[in-house]
């Protein structure tokens, strides 16, 4: 339920694969230029944090679909 809120359900394992393939795109997108500056405002931390979580619950919904205990 909470999935479908946030647009996170899918048809098929290949949607969910692809999905988590965006999110770790998008993460990288925070990640990589930080690694150049080392430096971590409060803002950039907040994007960090949303794209992590999207990661992770993306992965969690992975897990679902292939009958796997994401724990």
């Amino acid at each position: 339920e909470k999935a479908e809120k946030a647009h996170f359900d899918w048809e098929n394992r290949g949607q969910v694969w692809e999905k988590v393939a965006e999110e770790i795109t998008e993460l990288s997108a925070e990640i990589v230029p930080l690694l150049e500056t080392k430096t971590l405002d409060a803002q950039h931390k907040t994007r960090i944090e949303h794209e992590l979580g999207d990661v992770l619950f993306t992965l969690t919904q992975l897990s679902r679909w292939l009958g796997i205990s994401a724990e």
